[in-house]
């Protein structure tokens, strides 16, 4: 059962205990009308705000994706050109070494597939991250190699130092909006929850307790409780 539905549930509870009229009257402040009104916006406000925080953190997801698979092509250009230089086989070896770490396997299989649930952000994720973090490291000696190489002059502008600083500022940007549009969708899962599951007062205890008070004041049998009685009230 998704989170939406339990909120749709909730709705059509409310729809219910408000037919009753004066009949329904609980003591407990929580099940009056009111606050179950406000429950249910504080709900549909918090699947709101995490429907945004995912398409924000879905967004610098694909444009981070879309700049990292440019790099190997870039760092073997970068090595090539390095090679036609006369470079010392030492600077060669190292080099080689920093493009051999970033034109491995892309992660884009990964990432898309995990990227299937919203109940929890999964440990992949942080280890997408580090994998990421690694690149932009082997990316930075690899730029400070060639910084450091008397023989690098390239004229084609993509491949001067200046380009390759300012390609690797724009990478690590990329990687920070990821890290910080996670900690916002993650924050918005803890809000999710809280207003759902977690709380004493949350949505499937306010309405679990709706249904036993309308099956004691209507009865076991009645046709009030037949109506309340299917509507699921469980943590997803």
């Amino acid at each position: 059962m998704t989170h939406v539905k339990t909120a749709d549930a909730f709705a059509r509870l409310i729809d219910f205990c408000s037919g009753y009229g004066g009949t329904y009257n609980p003591g407990r402040p929580s099940l009056q009308l009111t606050n179950m009104v406000n429950k249910l916006k504080e709900a549909r406000r918090a699947l709101d705000q995490l429907m945004v925080a995912r398409a924000q953190y879905d967004t610098a997801v694909n444009m981070r994706m879309q700049e990292f698979d440019k790099l190997p092509k870039l760092m073997a250009s970068v090595m090539r050109f390095l090679e036609s230089t006369g470079a010392s086989a030492e600077t060669l070896a190292d080099a080689r070494q920093y493009v051999k770490q970033v034109s491995g396997r892309s992660p884009r299989k990964k990432e898309n597939g995990e990227a299937t649930s919203d109940t929890v952000v999964p440990a992949v994720r942080s280890t997408l991250q580090l994998a990421y973090a690694s690149k932009v490291d082997s990316f930075a000696r690899l730029v400070q190699t060639v910084e450091a190489e008397p023989l690098y002059t390239p004229m084609e502008s993509y491949l001067t130092t200046e380009a390759l600083r300012r390609r690797l500022a724009v990478l690590r940007d990329l990687n920070q909006k990821v890290s910080l549009a996670k900690v916002v969708w993650s924050n918005a899962l803890i809000g999710r929850d809280q207003v759902l599951y977690a709380q004493s007062t949350s949505m499937i205890e306010t309405g679990r307790a709706v249904q036993r008070y309308v099956r004691a004041i209507f009865g076991l049998n009645s046709p009030q409780y037949a109506q309340v009685k299917s509507l699921k009230f469980v943590k997803n």
